[in-house]
Order: C-alpha cells, then structure tokens, then sequence
C-alpha cells in the first residue's frame, strides 16, 4: 500500500546506501504488487499505478510530496481493472494508462486498454481504447497529431495506437 520515495544522491556520489536514503512514504490506497512507477520529463511529478484499482496516483515531487490527483476514468465505459503501466505524454500534461482488463462495453473477452489521463481535466481519464490481449508496458513516442501510444501485451503484440484513437467524442474505443 505505500511507495517509498529515495533520495539517491548518495549512491549516484558513489557512496554507500542507507536507510537516509529514504525521505517519504505515500500510501496509494491500493496494493503494491506489480506498482509501475514513471517520472514526468521534467522531473516534475511522479505517476504511480495502482493495482486492484482503477486508479493512477500522480504525485509533485517537491516536498511534501504534494497529490496532484487521483486518475480514474469517467463514466463513459464501466471501469478498466488493474492498471499496470503509465507512460507520459511530451507535454507532461496527461498520462497514458494501461490496463491489464477493460471493460466488457470496450475490449473483447476482457482484454487490456489503455487511457489517456490529462492533468487538468477534474481527475478523469478519456474512452479506452481496446488492444489484444492484457496490457504488459507502454511507451510514448511523437507529438501533436504524430503522437504514437506503443503498447506490449501478454500475447507478445505490440500494437500502436495513434492519438486520434484518443479522442473523447468517439462513440466505440479503437481496437488496435
């Protein structure tokens, strides 16, 4: 249930680690088996995954550790299970959340997505997009119209979703 936040200066100086090491623990409100954890580009904030949730904690890394958010996604599909990697936008300013299962209205037989979270939008994420199988790791390449979510999944695809699929006004998730 809760994330240590280390200060790694010492071993980055080539010193010896030790409990100092450890400045914070956050509890995130979930269990911490299979937690991912992903720092923003400009070091920023922290996205912390939540297994046997909903949800992604998006924390400043600043002390006191301030909460940014808690990240769910809204109404428009049941709720996705299990997310097990994030991976952030260019920008900084959303985050792209994958599921191990989704909902039943969005995936087939359960499978993964993935959600785009943005920072500033009262704590939701937009429509998932559905991909092949349970979502394993994703990753972010590109901007703009040319941004491209890579995603790995438990039946060895990577499958790319382009931003377009994203987008909230869509009445079906994309499949990739």
């Amino acid at each position: 249930n809760e994330t240590l936040v280390l200060d790694l200066s010492p071993v980055l100086a080539g010193n010896d680690a030790d409990s100092s090491m450890v400045v914070a623990s956050i509890n995130t409100g979930g269990d911490s088996n299979n937690m991912y954890v992903e720092m923003s580009h400009d070091g920023s904030m922290v996205a912390i995954t939540c297994p046997n949730t909903d949800r992604v904690l998006v924390l400043e890394t600043d002390e006191p550790y301030e909460r940014v958010g808690w990240y769910i996604e809204d109404a428009f599909f049941e709720p996705s299970e299990y997310p097990i990697a994030v991976a952030w936008a260019p920008d900084d300013e959303s985050v792209f959340v994958g599921y191990i299962a989704g909902p039943p209205s969005s995936s087939s037989n359960g499978d993964g997505n993935v959600r785009r979270c943005y920072l500033n939008k009262d704590h939701d994420c937009e429509h998932a997009v559905a991909v092949k199988g349970n979502v394993r790791s994703i990753g972010v390449a590109g901007e703009g119209e040319d941004l491209v979510v890579w995603v790995a999944d438990d039946h060895g695809y990577l499958t790319a979703l382009p931003s377009e699929l994203f987008d909230p006004s869509l009445s079906n998730s994309g499949r990739g």
